[in-house]
């Protein structure tokens, strides 16, 4: 495996990795530009804030049944389900196949 990527680095540096760099410097840039809270008018919180976002995207989730929501203390805590840590596993294993049939397919013509 260590030849192949070796042998693939040569022949073409991945421009995968520059445009998963791109993806989260983008990421970055909308996330730095809002606020962290803010309260509206009235007395609630305000959309458009990084909680929100992060909210947001937790909520996204548990309606997937990818997190469930646990609260102690007042506090939420969000635990991954045993479906999303399968899903992540199987997302990893498709991008790492496919890294892989990029690498050998060079090398077999």
């Amino acid at each position: 495996m260590r030849r192949l990527c070796v042998l693939r680095s040569r022949l073409q540096p991945d421009p995968s990795v520059q445009d998963l760099a791109a993806g989260l410097v983008e990421a970055w840039q909308a996330y730095r530009d809002r606020v962290a809270t803010k309260t509206a008018s009235n007395g609630r919180a305000a959309t458009g804030t990084t909680v929100q976002m992060i909210q947001r995207a937790f909520d996204m989730l548990e309606r997937q049944a990818c997190v469930t929501i646990m609260v102690r203390d007042g506090k939420k805590r969000y635990l991954p389900t045993w479906k999303y840590q399968v899903m992540v596993r199987e997302a990893s294993v498709a991008r790492i196949a496919k890294a892989v049939r990029k690498l050998v397919a060079p090398v077999e013509e």
